[in-house]
């Protein structure tokens, strides 16, 4: 906050006008000191010549009121996209990263493209409204060199919207009811309205240069005469008794410029309604003008017949004193061009209700080299610190230090025993847990066989199959012929039925079983096995899985998820000839395939069949005591 007495010297960059002014601040009060300002007569189209106009101006003004120090600057509206959103309130959820996610939405450019800015204006009902500012970089660097052409430094850049409203809540505290201030710029207007704390803007494209564009093309003059010509005998004419009281040039004109400007109510009131129905807000009451367009005569009487609501010039001045030195019947022209600057001085002085700050990149690198400035400075106040605790600490005499050594001693021997008992505790606590962890295992063990075979009764939930056999496998790959298969049994015979000799794994040392062998009868009337879309576990293999193996000849047995075995898909192709069928075997979602080989017999109604199905986890056979 700037301390009485203290001068803040502020700048408006408008399209068509340059305006500066220096303030006091007294008892935390505003008092105008100097004001100066500058129309830039260029046409919009030759927006070339415009930068260099600009920095031209600056550097005019800036010597006239003898600025050399750190200034506040606004930008015009026409170079600044305002936008509105509400956000939820998130618990946890940092505000301030979902703003960064709308702007990325509401912003026609990318972000790293343009300066932004973003303020929370209220909350209600669990719901904050958001306002976001922008502008392209390469304008405000464009900017900010005219400003430093100048041989001045920038403290902090405002929209000019925003500068405005600060304005008129210091100037308008007793304004209760909605108002409307309507900014006439050269190129847009800025229709910003204030209710209370509630800030809401946009901007329609019309402005002083579109009345005079109108005049230019009516009586095919240039830009510049056109500008002149407003200026000089310029009036909004009202109805044909007030233009028969001119001479006819001027009525001309006058009619030229009423039909010019017939489009700007109207714009007008589409804004009032998006305000009211999108933003939810209240009408407008009062109406207030400001801005170098607004200068034309008959311009209020013109919009309150229009607008049907009474109209009045923008007076930023009304709080603010001057000084003896300034001549306020000589100042009043100007009055309501002043509203951005007196914004920027409210800001100034920590009295401004929205703080949006748009930061050039060479203001960026500026405070950024201040903070290294400022960590520096601490560092180094730190090691000056630190070095006087350390002579402090030299001199410290012997006795002192034997002191403090014994009292520790003496406190680390009173320690001792009371660690040796929490060591102990410990200790006793890990045996304790690894206790609990093997009778956990113990238990498991008791139960895993009886598990499994749980798991086999609610797969094959059918009674088309008798199983006769459930064999473990030890070391099982699923590119092993069943004969191949390794059995884990007790004893060297493995069936009566057996003809060969099989092989036999000993059991005397811890073993990994990986897969389990099926044998059984498997019941099936019309020999064929029977195709199963609603599957044993009753998991729903759909119809363009089965079709992609399917054909004339082939039918299909599906699985579904186990709790100990894999999920799997295998199919039967039939031959010509039951007794010389053949079996293929497909892999389901990525697991292990098993495999299944059926023995047919034509006089039977049913088939011996043999299914070896690989565990999800091996299981630990424990070695024999």
């Amino acid at each position: 906050m700037a301390k009485d007495n203290s001068i803040i010297s502020v700048l408006n960059i408008g399209a068509q006008r340059v305006g500066m002014a220096r303030f006091k601040t007294k008892n935390g009060k505003l008092q105008l000191k100097q004001y100066e300002s500058t129309e830039i007569l260029a046409d919009p189209a030759a927006a070339n010549s415009r930068n260099a106009q600009i920095k031209m101006a600056v550097l005019e003004i800036a010597q006239k009121l003898k600025v050399k120090n750190r200034i506040s600057y606004a930008v015009s509206g026409q170079s600044v996209f305002t936008r509105f959103f509400t956000l939820p309130d998130l618990d946890g959820v940092d505000k301030g990263e979902l703003v960064s996610a709308e702007a990325q939405q509401h912003i026609p450019f990318a972000l790293d493209e343009v300066k932004w800015d973003w303020q929370e204006i209220t909350e209600t009902d669990g719901e904050s409204e958001v306002v976001i500012a922008a502008v392209k970089s390469k304008v405000l660097n464009e900017l900010q060199d005219a400003v430093e052409g100048a041989g001045m430094y920038t403290t902090e850049v405002d929209p000019s919207p925003a500068a405005l409203f600060n304005a008129f809540k210091y100037n308008y505290p007793d304004m209760t009811e909605p108002a409307m201030l309507i900014d006439i710029g050269a190129k847009t207007s800025n229709v910003i309205y204030i209710d209370g704390d509630r800030f809401f803007c946009r901007s329609i494209a019309f402005g002083g240069a579109t009345v005079t564009t109108a005049i230019a093309k009516e009586y095919n003059v240039p830009f510049l005469e056109a500008e002149k010509q407003k200026l000089k005998n310029g009036i909004v004419a009202l109805d044909t008794r007030h233009t028969s009281e001119m001479e006819e040039i001027i009525a001309a004109l006058a009619s030229c410029i009423r039909s010019s400007l017939n489009r700007m109510p109207s714009e007008i009131g589409r804004t009032t309604n998006f305000y009211r129905s999108q933003q939810n807000g209240n009408a407008p009451k009062h109406v207030f003008l400001a801005g170098g367009g607004a200068n034309l005569p008959k311009l209020t009487t013109f919009l309150k017949e229009k607008l049907r609501l009474p109209v009045e010039f923008f007076n930023p001045l009304r709080a603010v004193s001057l000084d003896k030195s300034l001549d306020l019947e000589e100042l009043s022209p100007y009055t309501h061009l002043m509203g951005e600057l007196v914004g920027l001085a409210v800001r100034r002085i920590d009295k401004g209700k929205l703080n949006l700050e748009l930061v050039p990149d060479s203001v960026a690198k500026e405070k950024s080299l201040d903070k290294r400035k400022t960590k520096l400075a601490i560092g180094v106040s730190l090691l000056v610190v630190g070095l006087f605790i350390y002579m402090v600490s030299l001199f410290l005499s012997n006795s002192t230090l034997k002191s403090l050594e014994d009292e520790l001693a003496s406190e680390l021997a009173l320690l001792t025993p009371e660690e040796m008992k929490m060591k102990s505790v410990i200790a006793a606590q890990q045996n304790a847990l690894n206790d609990v962890a093997q009778l956990t295992q113990l238990q498991e063990d008791r139960t895993r066989w009886v598990d499994v075979i749980n798991d086999l009764k609610s797969v094959y939930a059918s009674k088309k199959f008798w199983f006769t056999e459930i064999i473990p496998l030890v070391n099982y790959t699923p590119d092993l012929n069943i004969e191949d298969a390794t059995p884990l049994i007790p004893k060297k015979v493995m069936s009566a039925n057996s003809k060969d000799e099989e092989k036999i794994v000993s059991t005397s040392n811890d073993l990994l079983v990986n897969a389990v062998m099926l044998r059984g009868i498997w019941l099936d009337e019309d020999h064929n096995i029977t195709i199963t879309t609603n599957n044993l576990l009753g998991e729903e293999i759909k119809k363009d899985q089965l079709n992609k193996y399917k054909s004339d000849r082939e039918q299909f047995l599906a699985y579904g998820e186990s709790k100990y075995f894999s999920r799997m898909l295998q199919y039967y192709k039939a031959g010509s000839n039951p007794k010389t069928a053949t079996t293929e075997y497909a892999s389901f979602g990525g697991d292990q395939m098993y495999k299944i080989k059926p023995k047919w017999d034509e006089d039977s109604l049913g088939s011996d069949f043999t299914i070896i199905l690989p565990l999800k986890n091996p299981l630990i056979l424990n070695k024999s005591k």
